[in-house]
């Protein structure tokens, strides 16, 4: 997070280059983790594969009009 919607082109870059760096010694991703709107990858990451279908059943139950931000568009 910063102050400046001037920084945002830096912090951007420097959030996608960290990533990339570290990505060897990842075995996935922390669900809040940042711009995973960019990415829904780093969300389905932070779940193992049983847990990830169910929770998109849970959605499918309780969100059917989907009001909530949906990551798994594109990637069930």
């Amino acid at each position: 997070m910063w102050e400046q919607s001037t920084d945002d082109g830096a912090n951007i870059q420097w959030h996608h280059e960290t990533v990339q760096l570290l990505k060897p010694y990842l075995s996935g991703h922390y669900v809040s983790e940042t711009d995973t709107a960019s990415h829904p990858d780093y969300a389905r990451a932070s779940y193992k594969e049983a847990n990830w279908k169910r929770l998109a059943e849970l959605r499918k139950k309780y969100d059917p009009d989907g009001v909530f931000f949906d990551f798994s568009e594109g990637l069930t």
